[in-house]
């Protein structure tokens, strides 16, 4: 999927005993930073931030080095992190990489490692920001117990995710009553190349946006998302549009004059396996109620797992199965169910054709066979204004369908 850029091997440091040691703020660095096996390291938009493919073993670390870039993982209180040092970048933030940690920032290697240690030591266990694990505690896709080896769920929970029972059934729409028309859209932005290679390209998604939204979009989803307030500027659109950002680079936003949040969430669905692997992959939703005519929609948007056509370290029924619990433990029976993203799989796959066995598929994009897609429980038939609008910058074309739930077509 070039919507990425490609992931790097793993990366192992000869001497194990390089690796921060918790909870105390004691530091072994290693001896050598040489180039060779140490010196695979992709920088993005010259700001230091790299990827380092999968993750160490528990106790193992991994070094990269260039430039003057030095990027370390370890494992700290049972949680992996991913430390960078970059001397031309100033920053220091923590964010969530799957369940593992990265921390990025300039300050000398040996310094910024011990801050990094220091900072875990004072996090309390199973902390996660913005959500992190799921632990609500009821039998969620993910439990809270998960543990990652090599990038993966261990064992015992990736039966219990992958083999999971079946979802129950997605009921049927309630199209009885006054016309309530939704007109979706989705859109992989392709942010770190049109974001942050190219600062935005002169604002060309938002354009894209902007020049399709007559009539105006009821709701929209977006992925490989890290700012969508940004976009909704480019578009003209900030003042017309609530939104929200997920854990990993899912946005949403839904037109405040139609509709009203009922509920939101986001929950885990799949990861990817080691042959491309780039984090978990999750289902953003939201419940909203028309404001006219009460009718509800739960819309979801989902970014899918890599290899293409794959459907993760779970493969693609199970992967559909997922995202099929999510709508139904969310949703209510006479939800309109509309679900959107780029699922890196096609039609092909056993992912999509599981899908349009509980959901009708209403349209596809282009890019990569037609990874693009929306779905509904609303018939197809009921689904007009079906338009591939192109790039916009992207690597995806955006794709928009207009969803009569009730009332006549027109």
């Amino acid at each position: 999927d070039s919507s990425h850029p490609p992931p790097l091997p793993v990366l192992r440091m000869a001497d194990p005993s390089a690796r921060l040691i918790h909870p105390s703020s004691e530091v072994s660095l290693p001896s050598d930073f040489s180039q060779g096996e140490h010196s695979l390291l992709r920088s993005k938009g010259g700001e230091g931030m790299a990827t380092s493919g999968y993750h160490g073993l528990p106790g193992a670390s991994q070094w990269t080095e260039s430039d003057g870039h030095i990027q370390e993982t370890a494992e700290i209180a049972g949680q992996e992190s991913d430390v960078n040092a970059d001397a031309a970048d100033h920053r220091l933030k923590v964010e969530q990489f799957g369940s593992a940690w990265r921390v990025g920032g300039s300050l000398l290697a040996a310094s910024l490692l011990v801050t990094a240690a220091m900072l875990f030591s004072s996090l309390p266990h199973g902390f996660s920001p913005g959500g992190g694990e799921d632990d609500r505690g009821d039998g969620g896709l993910v439990p809270s117990s998960m543990v990652r080896v090599n990038g993966e769920v261990d064992s015992e929970q990736k039966v219990a995710w992958c083999q999971g029972a079946p979802s129950p059934a997605v009921w049927q729409p309630d199209m009885s009553g006054p016309a309530t028309v939704v007109k979706v859209l989705t859109y992989n932005l392709y942010w770190w190349s049109l974001f942050k290679l190219r600062h935005g390209n002169g604002g060309s998604a938002g354009h894209l946006i902007a020049n399709s939204d007559a009539p105006e979009y009821d709701m929209m989803g977006f992925q490989e998302c890290e700012d969508v307030k940004m976009v909704l500027l480019q578009a003209h659109l900030q003042d017309k549009y609530a939104f929200t950002m997920g854990n990993h680079a899912l946005c949403m936003a839904w037109r405040t004059a139609a509709w009203n949040l009922i509920a939101q969430g986001e929950d885990r669905v799949a990861e990817d396996t080691r042959l491309q692997y780039y984090g978990v992959r999750d289902a953003m939703w939201a419940r909203l109620a028309n404001r006219q005519t009460g009718k509800v929609v739960l819309f979801v948007n989902h970014h899918g797992p890599l290899p293409v056509n794959s459907g993760g370290i779970c493969g693609g029924i199970a992967t559909a199965e997922n995202i099929l619990k999510v709508i139904t433990r969310y949703g209510r029976p006479g939800d309109a169910v509309i679900l959107v993203g780029d699922f890196n799989s096609n039609l092909a796959s056993p992912e999509i054709k599981h899908l349009q066995v509980k959901l009708h598929h209403v349209f596809k994009g282009v890019m990569g066979g037609g990874v693009d897609n929306i779905f509904s429980n609303v018939p197809a038939q009921r689904c007009t204004a079906l338009t591939d609008l192109g790039k916009g910058g992207s690597d995806h074309d955006a794709i928009t369908a207009t969803v009569h739930i009730s009332g006549p077509v027109q």
